[in-house]
């Protein structure tokens, strides 16, 4: 089993749960049967991060503005986000606008921009990693946000976003 050491102790790090999503497993080895925790994209068997190019535009081409997305365990460079985010932007108001935006335990290596980004369903990013700066500036949040357990390990801009949910 793997250590993990911190200073002069270690102890054993324990392996992550099998996702409850359908699941890439793309780079499983035997210390991680499971490998890629990023979502199927439909109707493929790897998630997002994982699919070759042709694969991946192909499918980028298939959203429209206000679509739902689900890239839950997905791992995220700025480009990537950028291109997902550009496939559903509103071409009138040229803001990303996504219906419900699955991100629970997604991990963005890299800066991620979700400025003035329109969520006009649930937002969710339980147990997100941010790796690097988050933005959230003048996003429209519609629904509830969740970000239950998420980390950010540096900046997390908000200024200017908008909470609001609609009667149920």
């Amino acid at each position: 089993m793997p250590l993990v050491t911190t200073g002069m102790t270690s102890s054993p790090l324990l392996p992550l749960p099998v996702p409850r999503w359908p699941h890439c497993g793309e780079d499983a080895t035997s210390l991680d049967p499971v490998g890629c925790r990023g979502h199927q994209v439909p109707g493929e068997s790897l998630c997002l991060a994982h699919l070759a190019p042709a694969a991946r535009a192909t499918y980028l081409a298939t959203l429209s503005p206000g679509d739902d997305i689900d890239h839950c365990g997905t791992t995220f460079t700025s480009p990537l986000l950028s291109e997902l985010l550009n496939a559903l932007r509103d071409p009138t108001s040229g803001r990303a606008h996504l219906g419900r935006g699955r991100f629970d335990g997604a991990t963005f290596s890299d800066s991620a921009g979700f400025e003035d980004a329109t969520f006009s369903d649930v937002a969710w990013f339980g147990g997100a990693t941010f790796s690097a700066d988050a933005h959230f500036r003048g996003a429209t949040f519609s629904a509830d946000a969740q970000f239950i357990e998420a980390t950010f390990s540096a900046g997390a801009w908000f200024g200017g976003a908008t909470f609001s949910l609609s009667p149920r």
